[in-house]
């Protein structure tokens, strides 16, 4: 019943016996028929590091270096004494007034020799490596270091680098996505027209743009049903007045009346999403027509949708997407697509090699999967719901695989498209989306022993992809937006004439 303490106790008299700064201090413990006791030393009012990062949202890189460099001395004081901890964490961490960190809870440590492996995990998941959790035998100095590597993470950026298993098992490694205040916005560019079939009398034309964000969470509160909370922030909004408002109404005859406006987009604002029953970003233009005492206002709403672009020569766009591995020493495999980016209505083609090793092995089927995973995180960066949902599968069977001399080629060309009900990538503070290729392909030997290939392709979902530049006839037409043109006479006059070039 008592666990692995007894371990924790002579590990903690190990340190007491060869102490660090940065690791905690064993005063002295005791046991009866029942229980063990264990004294450390007070702390005083120091918290772990995980409350530290909530309450310190904005840590200098300085700051976050030298916590950091302090829990590298006290692991590498550890491993000198033959000793893993293996359940390096931001809840293990403490800071105490002066700032100097203190490695505690020795719950899951314990010596290791050279060369000896370990089989079984003990810690917490988000910090274990993906060869751990493939239960292959592991050396417990390189688990604490790949837990590392996850702090440092979570330092800098305030959340975990992975989300479940299966991103540690893939080990993408995905930045979390910071948008610059200074980054290229966009200029919004329309005409608000007002169809007046009769005479009418109106007092004021005007309009509005706003920008909401709209987020859903839900709490279990013991012994009573789940809870929902929901939060609208307006992030932007803009208004037009067309027509000032006047005591008086104005005599408008029947006819067309059109209102130019245009509006320069900060490019910190979020993208448009809509994630069902958790997180919305909305935009809406309004237009109001304001009449005469007792007569109805005329009214208007039109959405509008704000995506981020990737620049034509961004590494997605041009680069391929590329897989290559020995599969337990049975084969090698490369599988190919030409680009990282697709929107709706794409085909997405793989080309897929094998090489064998053996010449016993036959491919039965490949099957590609193109899954969307929905991320969203509270408040708290540790509670977060993931959603998963299948977009498109195909199938193959062997028919299709083209055998050579030495190696097996498989190509596949998709002919789903992806569906128009595809959320686009998206990193936002609070909900981050992205898309997975999975493909399985799946073997057979001739004892009719079958074995699958399992390989996963980050791709990525973009509402509109860049085809090229524009052509010459095209250029002059489109100059790029510069309101201090504005103020020059000549430009109105400059911006409807092709460009001249001097000889």
């Amino acid at each position: 019943q008592l666990g692995s303490i007894p371990m924790e106790i002579h590990i903690l008299r190990t340190l007491q016996k060869h102490p660090h700064v940065n690791c905690c201090t064993l005063i002295t413990s005791m046991e009866d028929e029942d229980c063990y006791f264990v004294v450390m030393e007070l702390l005083g009012d120091g918290m772990d590091l995980f409350d530290y990062i909530e309450l310190n949202k904005n840590m200098a890189e300085e700051e976050i270096r030298h916590i950091f460099y302090q829990v590298a001395k006290a692991v590498k004081h550890l491993h000198t004494n033959r000793i893993v901890h293996r359940d390096i964490k931001d809840e293990n961490v403490i800071l105490d007034q002066e700032g100097t960190v203190h490695l505690i809870d020795f719950g899951c440590a314990t010596y290791y020799k050279k060369g000896r492996k370990f089989d079984t995990f003990t810690g917490t998941l988000e910090y274990c490596a993906p060869e751990v959790l493939q239960g292959k035998p592991y050396e417990g100095p390189q688990q604490d270091i790949w837990a590392c590597g996850v702090l440092l993470f979570t330092l800098i950026y305030r959340e975990n680098p992975f989300y479940n298993i299966d991103d540690i098992l893939e080990s993408e490694l995905r930045i979390p996505f910071v948008i610059s205040e200074d980054s290229a916005g966009c200029v919004l560019r329309g005409v608000l027209q007002l169809n007046l079939q009769d005479p009418i009398k109106i007092k004021s034309i005007s309009m509005r743009l706003e920008g909401k964000v709209m987020v859903s969470s839900t709490e279990v509160i013991a012994n009573s049903p789940e809870r929902i909370f929901k939060e609208d922030k307006t992030i932007i909004q803009h208004n037009w007045t067309f027509l000032p408002p006047t005591e008086n109404a104005r005599v408008f005859k029947a006819g067309k009346y059109k209102y130019e406006f245009e509006l320069a987009l900060p490019g910190h604002i979020p993208e448009s999403v809509d994630v069902p029953r958790l997180y919305k970003v909305h935009y809406q233009l309004r237009g109001l027509v304001e009449r005469s005492r007792f007569m109805p206002n005329l009214t208007t709403c039109q959405a509008v949708h704000i995506s981020r672009q990737l620049l034509l020569f961004e590494p997605e766009y041009t680069e391929p997407v590329i897989v290559s591995n020995d599969w337990e020493n049975k084969l090698e495999y490369e599988i190919t697509l030409p680009t990282k980016v697709y929107t709706h209505g794409d085909t997405i083609p793989v080309s897929i090699r094998i090489t064998p090793f053996t010449n016993d092995l036959q491919i039965s089927c490949l099957t590609c999967n193109l899954k969307e995973y929905i991320v969203y995180k509270n408040d708290d960066r540790r509670s977060s719901k993931i959603h998963s949902r299948l977009l498109l599968s195909t199938q193959q069977d062997n028919a299709f695989i083209k055998r050579q001399t030495h190696f097996i080629e498989y190509n596949l060309e998709h002919k789903a498209h992806v569906p128009e009900n595809a959320h686009f990538d998206l990193q936002h503070d609070k909900v981050r989306i992205k898309h997975k290729l999975k493909c399985v392909v799946s073997f057979s030997d001739q004892t009719g022993q079958v074995f699958e290939l399992r390989a996963s392709l980050p791709i990525m979902v973009c509402s509109m992809k860049n085809i090229g530049l524009p052509s010459y006839q095209d250029i002059w037409q489109t100059l790029p937006y510069q309101p201090k043109y504005q103020l020059w006479p000549s430009y109105n006059l400059t911006l409807h004439q092709p460009p001249t070039y001097d000889v």
